[in-house]
Parts: structure tokens; sequence; C-alpha cells
């Protein structure tokens, strides 16, 4: 049975393919994404029959992979009557046609083989995916009107596909279950996929492991942080270039759970106590390429994604970090005395080479893997972790400044002052971080 496989593929133009994607990957990055994804699809189906029905304005590059198989424009209308006519177009020469898009991992030659099986014994074979809808569909007949009607993108699309197919008459079997990448949390799925099939779609690996992916994901830990919280978020949204905030809640009984879940777009998740715990919770959560972990009493210069994109520009540079403005906070004690020394909290943010958790550590969030994130000490997991990332690369210094809270030196300030010059001497000298948060006496 001669069987063609109709791959739909709309140009990966940008702010035209793969829009819901932008929050993670911007609106450039949704376009190289869409465009590695269409040039995996087309290797992965070099031992098909192939019918191409595209959209969209191509570039010559493009077109030169594209116009070596048979082709056609979809035409107008809805996905139902579009599909429809690349169905009926691919029967006039084949037994039977199988419909398929760009973004389903791992579809290929092998899937057209189970399918085209399939269909030697009934009249239609569909693939649900896992958002509802289907992944591939397969037909020997498609009468006028067929698909008229489906609701497209929801839920019930598989179903009510089934439904129209089994109304006209036609036996349908069943394909197991896929996934496509449509939404931001698809991304996690993909990875996933590649990381258990180290060969599968090079062009999509290489756009994801690239610095293509630029997007950056705001990771944000908090512990009983609403007097705060809601002016952080608010202005994080404002920050250009920011596509995803993240807050990790370790446990907060002071309505910063509530305040987090109020924001339009930002992600809450829930952690055990503890900083480095739930900056990796967190981190599991990213979609982004570049990771930014921020205190919820720290504020980020408005240019702060330009900076960062620029640090991690340098060569060798695998992360980095912002100097610091250490600002009198109105929130804490009043101490009006102690404004003038709030500049000796900046200075170690100027000349140290390890940068510290409080000067907003960036890094790729590959690094950030295979480094197995932050280790889960009670103090100095931010200095473990800038060690560790030395010995593969550099730090970079974004000129910031990000403007910090001076709560806890208002609160203490000899205290602090002597804790900053000391602590970490003793960590570097071989103190365990244990006996040092015996003595620091400060829940994180």
């Amino acid at each position: 049975m001669k069987t063609t496989v109709c791959l739909l593929a709309k140009a990966p133009q940008i702010g035209a393919a793969k829009t819901r994607l932008g929050p993670a990957l911007g609106l450039l990055g949704t376009a190289r994404f869409a465009e590695a994804l269409l040039l995996d699809a087309l290797s992965s189906w070099k031992n098909s029959e192939l019918l191409i029905a595209h959209t969209g304005s191509w570039t010559p590059r493009l077109w030169e992979h594209v116009s070596i198989h048979a082709h056609m424009q979809q035409g107008e209308g809805n996905l139902g009557q579009r599909m429809e006519r690349v169905v009926r177009a691919a029967l006039r020469t084949s037994d039977a046609a199988i419909v398929v898009g760009t973004d389903i991992p791992g579809l290929g030659d092998d899937d057209a083989r189970l399918a085209a099986t399939a269909l030697q014994t009934h009249d239609a074979v569909l693939g649900p995916s896992r958002d509802g809808g289907f992944y591939l569909m397969g037909l020997k007949r498609c009468p006028e009107g067929l698909l008229a009607g489906v609701s497209w993108s929801c839920a019930e699309t598989f179903d009510e596909t089934r439904r129209r197919l089994t109304c006209a008459g036609m036996s349908v079997a069943l394909l197991p279950r896929r996934f496509d990448v449509d939404e931001s949390e698809d991304l996690r799925h993909l990875q996933e996929f590649l990381d258990s099939n180290p060969t599968a779609m090079p062009c999509t690996r290489a756009f994801l492991g690239s610095n293509e992916n630029q997007a950056i994901s705001v990771i944000v830990p908090i512990l009983n942080e609403a007097k705060r919280l809601e002016n952080a978020l608010l202005e994080l949204r404002e920050i250009p270039g920011i596509a995803q905030i993240i807050v990790s809640d370790g446990g907060s009984n002071d309505g910063s759970v509530s305040i987090a879940r109020s924001q339009l777009g930002v992600d809450l998740v829930r952690s055990k106590p503890g900083r480095a715990r739930q900056m990796n919770t967190g981190a599991k959560r990213a979609l982004g390429g570049i990771l930014l972990f921020l205190h919820a009493d720290a504020r980020l210069p408005k240019n702060a994604s330009a900076q960062i994109r620029s640090a991690l520009g340098v060569p060798g540079a695998l992360g980095g970090a912002f100097r610091l403005r250490t600002d009198y906070d109105a929130f804490g004690r009043s101490r009006r005395w102690v404004a003038p020394f709030l500049r000796l909290a900046d200075m170690r943010s100027r000349y140290t080479s390890l940068p510290y958790g409080d000067q907003a550590q960036f890094v790729r969030a590959s690094t950030f893997r295979d480094l197995d994130g932050y280790r889960e000490m009670p103090l100095f997991e931010d200095l473990d972790f800038a060690q560790r990332l030395l010995q593969r690369g550099k730090w970079a210094r974004a000129h910031g400044p990000l403007r910090v809270s001076g709560r806890r030196f208002q609160e203490r300030p000899l205290y602090y002052l002597g804790l900053m010059n000391t602590f970490p001497l003793l960590y570097r000298l071989g103190v365990s971080p244990q006996r040092l948060a015996a003595f620091y006496k400060h829940t994180r």
C-alpha cells in the first residue's frame, strides 16, 4: 500500500511560529526553535514518501530544504479545511495519507510504518497527544467536510475528531500517546526526551544548548517576605528581557504565597526550607537558557537583561553577578546613623573574584545542571557554587548596580560588619558551614 506522509509546515517567521513559547524563548528564539524543529522533521521522514504542505514566506535557505520534496500550499481556511485539502491531494497518487506536524519529538519513519500497518485493517488511524489533540492522522479516504466544525487546539480536539471519523463510517485505530511542543511547559518534556535519546533531533538539541537560547528565568527564594514581595515582583515584571519569574517558597506563613499567586505571570513552587534547596527547586521549573538567582530584597537595574547577556558574552564566562549598592531600608530598624556605613557592604562586590548570592548570581542553565546546582548547605552554598564554577570557567561582573536592602546591617551593624569579614575567612580555612550556621542564627 503506497502511503504519503503529509508534513504540515509553517514558515518559521518571527511572531508567526510557536508564539506560545514566547515567554520562554523570546520572539526571535521561537522562530529559530521552529526552524530547528522543521529541519529535524525533514530528516526524520527521509525514508518516507513526503509531501510538504506549507504556509507563510520561506527564506531562500530554508526553501532549498523544502523544495527538494513534493510540496504544496495549504491554502485558505481553518485547520480542518486545510488538512482535508492536503489529504485529498495526497490520495490522488497514494492509497493512504498520513498527516503530521513538525513539533512531535521523535516522530519519524518508524511511526509512518506503524500507521500504514494499522491502515491495512482500518479506515483511519489517530495518534492522541497529551494536550487533548492528536499528533498524527492517517486516512484512506477523505469525504468533503469530514473535519468541518472540529474545535482545534483544545482538550476536546482528539475526541471530536474520533467521533467525526466514526460517524463517517470509518473504523479507527489508535497509536500510542505522544506529546507535542506548544507550551513552555512542554520544553521540559522535550529536554527529558533529548536526555534519553542522545542522537535524536540534532538541530533542536543544538538550539537548546546554544547561546541562542538567551531567555532569562529568574528564581526568587523567599521565606516570609510579604512586606517586600509584591513591589519586588511588580518591578521585576517591568524589566525587558525577563522571560520567566519563579518564586520558590520555603514555608512562608505571612501571606507571601498569596502575594506570589496573585501576580500575573509568576510561577510559584513550594520547597522545604533552605535557600539552596529552594533555588534548586526553582531551577527545575526554569525554561530559560540563563538562570538568575535573585533575593527578594534586591532590585535589578532596568537594563539587567542586557548586562547579563553581555557579561556571559565574555570569552570563557560561564556565570556572573552584579556589583552592589546597599540602600537604607525603610522597613528595617530606624538607625539613620548607619546609612553612611552601608557603602562598606558594597566593597566586596567590587573586588572579590567569587560572587556571593546577594549579588544575584546568574549562570547558563547547562552549566548549572553540569554542576548539579547548589549544594544543600546551611550557609555559603553561594560561595561553594562560585568556587566550583571557577574550576571550569570564569565569573563575569555586571556593572549593575544591584540595589539591595540594608535591613540586616541596620538591625545589628557591628555584628554584620564582623560577620561579613570573618565568616567567609573561617569557611575558607575549613570551618564547617554547620558550625558557622550555629553562630549565624538566621533562618534561611
